[in-house]
């Protein structure tokens, strides 16, 4: 497991961000933008299963999320 840290979140704030996902602001903020954006993107990668609603992400959801932050 992968707490959401501001961290985390602004990594996957901009992460969402770079693929034209709404996400609000880049604030670190897990917030329901955030999440909302976070959510349609696993939607779109087959992921919606392994969505979660504690603070924290699944480590393979995370692993995936940085391997398609390193490709084109």
């Amino acid at each position: 497991m992968v707490e959401i840290t501001p961290e985390v979140a602004r990594y996957v704030q901009q992460f969402l961000a770079a693929r034209n996902f709404d996400c609000g602001p880049l604030t670190g903020t897990w917030d329901a933008a955030t999440e909302a954006a976070f959510e349609a993107w696993m939607g779109i990668e087959n992921l919606e299963e392994k969505v979660r609603k504690d603070g924290k992400l699944w480590g393979s959801v995370w692993r995936h999320l940085q391997e398609k932050a390193r490709s084109p």
